[in-house]
This record gives C-alpha cells, sequence and structure tokens, in this order.
C-alpha cells in the first residue's frame, strides 16, 4: 500500500467512522437483525482501518509500543471477528427479505 499523508489517513478515519454512525442509528431505528448486520459491517471496517491509519500515521514519531493504538487495533479484530464476523452478517443480509 503506497504512503499517504497523515491528513487523507485522518479523513478517511472521519468519513468511515461518519459513515459507520449513520448506519448504527439507522439499525437503532429498525432493530432487526438484517438491520444491526448491515450497521455492523460499516463499523467492524471503521474500527479496525481507523486504528491502522492510526498507526500509519504516527509512523516514526512515537513507538507503537507505547501508545494504546496497537492494542485498539488488536481489539477491534477481535470485535470484527466475533460472532461470526462479517461472513455471518453477509449471510444475514443475503437471507433478509427486500424492503
Amino acid at each position: 500500500m503506497p504512503s499517504r499523508a497523515p491528513q487523507y489517513l485522518c479523513a478517511d478515519r472521519l468519513v468511515r467512522a461518519e459513515t459507520a454512525r449513520g448506519a448504527v442509528c439507522g439499525a437503532a431505528v429498525t432493530a432487526g437483525p438484517a438491520g444491526i448486520a448491515a450497521a455492523r459491517l460499516p463499523a467492524d471496517e471503521a474500527a479496525v482501518r481507523g486504528t491502522a491509519d492510526c498507526l500509519r500515521a504516527h509512523d516514526g514519531t512515537v513507538f507503537t509500543s507505547e501508545t494504546d493504538a496497537r492494542l485498539r487495533l488488536e481489539r477491534a479484530w477481535v470485535r470484527a471477528r466475533r460472532a461470526g464476523g462479517s461472513a455471518r452478517c453477509e449471510e444475514l443480509l443475503a437471507a433478509a427479505p427486500d424492503p
């Protein structure tokens, strides 16, 4: 992956987080399994890619072992894989009836 300037990494993190926030708010209104699965996909992606981008943005300025960013990335990986992960969410969405 080519190196990107930190401001672009941070801007991408913001876009992913706001997209995930909108999906989670929509899932809170519908409260159905398909809505929750649809919200979980962008939320998990925002968590994993956002913390990975945080590590990239701080590359060379701090040691990642001295910050919480590495711990947060590992937690995001675990959360993204729990209860079947994205494959289970995609199965739920595929089985859901059309609105």
